[in-house]
């Protein structure tokens, strides 16, 4: 005790037992050196980036929308992840991509259709037509911005609501039917 190593100059020692080694006849495999290799061997690392530049943050409605393809998903996050001052043209979607200009002009008419895009043909100071002008949003127009987090009454796939549950059965027509006839074989 501390008293005892202030009050004396002999301060008896005590040795403890040696625990029981974890592999019985071993005696390298002392406990931590099991707990090393097991944590390094079966433990899995954990890997985190860390991006400083060069990424995008967008929202995920438009990629959750399954009212649109996924080259539509793809061609919205790639416009929404482009500079506001790029050129947006047809011709210029279609240099940074594999697809041609007509199937990025069937894309965004397709966006066009479910409220992702707005496009408005501008005129001159003569009156004469043009550049198209293009207001690219991240959810259609005609929808509100999706609120914060799931709403009561319509929960996550992942988390669906327990209490209640329909009893009604849902299906329609006519029920699978099995084919209860022997397959007949054919003849060489």
């Amino acid at each position: 005790c501390r008293h005892c190593e202030r009050a004396s100059d002999h301060v008896p020692m005590g040795k403890s037992q040696v625990p029981a080694p974890l592999i019985p006849g071993s005696g390298v495999a002392s406990p931590s050196l099991l707990a090393h290799i097991m944590n390094s061997k079966y433990i899995m690392a954990v890997f985190r980036v860390e991006r400083t530049s060069n990424y995008t943050v967008m929202s995920n409605y438009h990629l959750r929308d399954k009212t649109i393809s996924f080259k539509a998903k793809g061609l919205l996050s790639m416009m929404l992840s482009l500079p506001k001052n790029w050129d947006f043209t047809l011709a210029g979607l279609a240099r940074i991509s594999l697809e041609g200009k007509d199937v990025v002009r069937a894309t965004v008419v397709e966006l066009e259709k479910a409220g992702y895009i707005q496009c408005h043909q501008t005129t001159d100071k003569a009156g004469k037509f043009g550049s198209n002008e293009y207001i690219i949003r991240e959810y259609p127009a005609s929808h509100e911005p999706p609120p914060e987090g799931p709403s009561p009454a319509q929960p996550l796939p992942e988390n669906p609501t327990t209490e209640n549950p329909s009893t009604v059965s849902t299906q329609t027509g006519n029920p699978t039917q099995i084919n209860k006839d022997p397959v007949k074989k054919r003849k060489k």
